[in-house]
């Protein structure tokens, strides 16, 4: 069986992602969220529920936007509010999943050599590598954020729990 990873781009209304086997594009897609609270962490939950049973990833890799890694204070608050508010649901529903989290200018540096790389720039290495691949930005970032967890941590035969011990990114 391959070895299968989920990227998300995640974010309260629309978030893109993708499912890699082994390194290669096997399915992408956007979870959109219409609802409002509390019943938009319901929709939320069920959706990536339904992913999580379809899909079965091993190991589920999220872009944690600058906001939460930098300086909030600086940052749009209700960007921080509504992520902080998706991310424990789409956790919960991916459980058992292995999780990696991954700040934007990591894996942008290493796919670009600019930690702050434009979104053309990433859409420009993300359909050299796949060019099957949607022109949705969200569905671009995920692709990346994803093949960012599989060549970085290239260990893939490993338990999950083996692959990130001692990764202080983990």
């Amino acid at each position: 069986m391959a070895y299968r990873i989920m990227g998300v781009d995640l974010a309260y209304r629309r978030s893109g992602f993708v499912i890699l086997d082994d390194g290669n594009l096997a399915h992408q897609d956007v979870v959109g969220i219409h609802g409002n609270p509390p019943d938009a962490f319901f929709e939320a939950r069920n959706k990536w529920s339904e992913i999580r049973q379809t899909w079965q990833p091993h190991t589920l890799v999220l872009e944690i936007p600058n906001p939460i890694w930098r300086n909030a204070r600086k940052s749009n608050y209700q960007t921080i509010v509504r992520i902080a508010q998706m991310l424990p649901i789409i956790v919960i529903a991916m459980a058992p999943c292995h999780i990696s989290l991954v700040e934007p200018s990591k894996w942008k540096k290493f796919f670009t050599s600019k930690h702050n790389a434009s979104k053309d720039e990433t859409r420009q290495v993300a359909l050299r590598l796949c060019p099957d691949l949607k022109l949705d930005g969200d569905i671009i970032d995920a692709f990346l954020i994803a093949l960012w967890e599989f060549r970085y941590h290239p260990a893939h035969s490993l338990l999950p729990a083996q692959r990130h011990k001692g990764d202080s990114n983990a």
